[in-house]
């Protein structure tokens, strides 16, 4: 008799527990009027756009990281090289640099006049002394790769931003009131501030 007692007793409990239970786990949601509806789905789009964002700035970051990296162990290669024989070193700095100088170069030796000035002689001088010149080649490597992920961030942080802006402004004309938050993200070697937003109702 008493395990019946015990046991009809343990069911009453759980089953008191179960509808207690939901009761308070129910979502806030149910809770809420359409204009709050409204605001919490603005906020989450915004939030998945910025989340896209982010995602899409790493992955362009991480290869822009990548190919720094490969062209500096090329350039490291080639100075190697120039320590065991300078005059390959010589020819092997110029056909690198080649590419980033010799535009304005080709432009000013091909004008009527223009390779017999002294100042075609003045940018060959110039040219060469820079391809041969050790770290000048990674100085600039270094400095394409810094103001490529420089853009890259800037771009992300206030393209976010204005998702966010807009999002809370919208948000706020429905009677909810939301804020950004600040949260860390890795993009290549950086670490940037972005600003998702949050709720609380």
């Amino acid at each position: 008799m008493v395990k019946k007692l015990l046991a009809s007793g343990l069911i009453f409990m759980l089953a008191l527990l179960m509808v207690t239970g939901a009761v308070f786990a129910s979502p806030a949601t149910d809770n809420l009027t359409q204009d709050q509806q409204t605001a919490l789905s603005i906020i989450e789009k915004a939030n998945q756009e910025i989340d896209e964002k982010i995602e899409k700035a790493v992955a362009e970051a991480d290869k822009l990281q990548e190919d720094y990296l490969k062209d500096i162990q090329a350039i490291k290669q080639l100075q190697a090289a120039a320590e065991l024989n300078p005059d390959t070193a010589q020819i092997s700095a110029e056909v690198a640099d080649v590419k980033t100088a010799s535009d304005d170069l080709v432009e000013q030796l091909f004008t009527p006049g223009g390779g017999d000035s002294k100042a075609a002689d003045d940018q060959i001088a110039e040219f060469n002394a820079d391809a041969a010149s050790e770290g000048t080649l990674i100085a600039e490597r270094t400095k394409i790769y810094t103001s490529a992920l420089d853009k890259l961030v800037t771009d992300l942080y206030n393209e976010t931003l204005q998702i966010a802006d807009t999002a809370i402004a919208q948000a706020a004309e429905l009677g909810v009131v939301a804020e950004r938050f600040w949260k860390l993200v890795k993009i290549a070697d950086r670490e940037v501030w972005i600003d998702p937003i949050a709720v609380e109702i």
